[in-house]
């Protein structure tokens, strides 16, 4: 299997897979999002050893902080939902379960020979282990970023900042219907935003427009204001790259700010998610890849987009509600 050297490092993640396509497709994706794996594990048709035996072992394993499994059926259902509750008691355990329409269930049951069982069972099996359930590799994906990451969370009011117009009426919707909350900035933030921000067609409310992207210092301060507000528990920035043509001086600007908005999340108090959308020419993909490397290099959790960004996000606070009232 060829993999790319970032994939070659060592990690807190461990990945049982009854796929081996998905488990080379996540190891490489991952890699380049900066999540890193200690373990995987590709089973197939569990011969010999299956989805319950390296459940056991990653929960036992101190090497491993984070279990994320793809399974599309199991051996020995009482021994799988032990080994799962265990498990979920002490690490996040984060399923994709595939196989769970009638199509799904024939293309598993071709695939591995996997009786795939019933949705409603596995829906609340994994609801009642306390396990975190996703629906795609992406999703998958997603979660280990958040989780690798952020810090424990709890709070649903998220600060958005960036866009601007449509973008961020968008992107208030798609939070709020993940399950967030986007409160608005209190009165004294936003005539300090006022001061240097445009007035014109411009909401200092939260979202916050700002098309200081490229003024390393009007960034940063829009940054620290949103997050000095108590209300806030979460900063999500937010930037569109197709709508401007990087090339020449715009590259050059765009890494400037790409640095500016590292530095900032280095310094304030509150956890800041990066969601980089392009839609632009196929040429210009390297630099967004550069802008998305140097966030990865620096810590900062990356997305492509606000939906997933949302939902991720909902779901790690969900996990660290349910833990906290436990």
């Amino acid at each position: 299997m060829g993999l790319p050297e970032e994939a070659k490092e060592s990690g807190n993640i461990s990945f049982l897979s009854q796929s081996g396509a998905n488990a080379g497709m996540l190891i490489r994706l991952g890699s380049f999002r900066g999540l890193r794996f200690n373990k995987v594990v590709s089973y197939g048709n569990a011969i010999d050893l299956n989805e319950s035996d390296f459940l056991e072992h990653f929960t036992a394993d101190p090497d491993t902080k984070i279990i994320a499994a793809y399974i599309e059926g199991i051996k020995d259902g009482p021994r799988f939902r032990r080994a799962l509750v265990e498990a979920a008691a002490v690490k996040p355990v984060i399923v994709l379960k595939g196989g769970r329409t009638v199509a799904g269930a024939g293309a598993a049951s071709s695939h591995t020979g996997a009786l795939s069982g019933s949705e409603e069972i596995w829906s609340m099996l994994l609801k009642q282990a306390g396990a975190i359930r996703v629906y795609s590799l992406d999703e998958l994906g997603d979660m280990l970023v958040a989780f690798s990451y952020l810090p424990p969370l709890t709070g649903r009011n998220v600060g958005v900042i960036g866009g601007g117009g449509g973008a961020s009426v968008e992107a208030a919707d798609i939070c709020e219907s993940a399950g967030l909350f986007v409160p608005t900035l209190p009165s004294e933030i936003r005539n300090q935003l006022s001061e240097f921000m445009p007035v014109a067609g411009t909401s200092v409310r939260n979202p916050v427009d700002t098309f200081n992207f490229f003024v390393p210092q009007e960034l940063s301060r829009t940054l620290e204001l949103v997050a000095s507000h108590s209300g806030i528990d979460l900063l999500v920035f937010q930037q569109e790259l197709g709508m401007i043509t990087l090339d020449g001086l715009w590259r050059a600007l765009l890494l400037t700010g790409v640095e500016a908005l590292i530095e900032t999340a280095s310094r304030i108090e509150k956890p800041m998610v990066a969601v980089f959308r392009y839609r632009g020419r196929p040429e210009d993909i390297s630099l967004l890849t550069e802008a998305e490397q140097r966030c990865v290099k620096a810590g900062l959790a990356g997305f492509p987009s606000m939906e997933r960004a949302a939902l991720a996000i909902s779901r790690f606070i969900s996990y660290h509600e349910t833990r906290n009232s436990a």
